[in-house]
């Protein structure tokens, strides 16, 4: 295979964050992180981070936590954002109680454009991990299933939509209703 197309090859799969062969030199646990890695005290020793997805658009929620046999950290993959209709963002990660319990919360949009239904801007989720009885997280039901965790902020069949939770402060007084 000539240089240049053995480079082309390579450009395509660390695009997609995966290794085409030996000779790129990228590993999928070299991804890029997009954001982080935050340390939390969610699960002691562990941090956080978001990186690409292993599907074109998709970004992931990782959790590295201290490894039991005391070496590297062990990787644990939190949530998978999809590209479902919009590429997602994240927009902020916090670290909040819920009910008294430490969280990691998420902020995801994505851009939503369906002029013919009158439809378009960001639609939001908030999402909430809690620990888990393994040592990992697991999503927050109750944040999950609340009606006010997600929205739209722009037209929704051609009316004005504003969903309010778009910073860190606004989403901590969302969080302070599940005492």
């Amino acid at each position: 295979m000539s240089k240049s197309l053995k480079a082309i090859f390579c450009c395509y799969f660390i695009a997609r964050g995966t290794m085409a062969f030996a000779g790129c030199g990228v590993l999928p646990d070299e991804r890029e992180t997009i954001q982080g890695p935050f340390s939390t005290n969610v699960i002691k020793g562990a941090e956080i981070s978001v990186i690409p997805g292993d599907e074109e658009g998709d970004i992931a929620l990782v959790l590295d936590k201290p490894s039991k046999s005391g070496g590297e950290k062990d990787r644990y993959v939190v949530d998978v954002y999809e590209d479902d209709g919009g590429i997602p963002e994240v927009e902020t990660v916090l670290f909040q109680p819920v009910k008294g319990v430490g969280n990691i919360v998420v902020l995801i949009s994505r851009k939503i454009c369906l002029m013919a239904l009158g439809t378009h801007g960001r639609y939001y989720e908030i999402r909430s991990y809690e620990p888990a009885p393994d040592g990992t997280l697991v999503e927050n039901e109750a944040v999950k299933y609340d009606r006010e965790s997600h929205g739209m902020d722009g037209y929704s069949e051609n009316e004005p939509v504003v969903f309010v939770y778009k910073n860190a402060a606004l989403i901590r007084r969302y969080l302070e209703k599940f005492k």
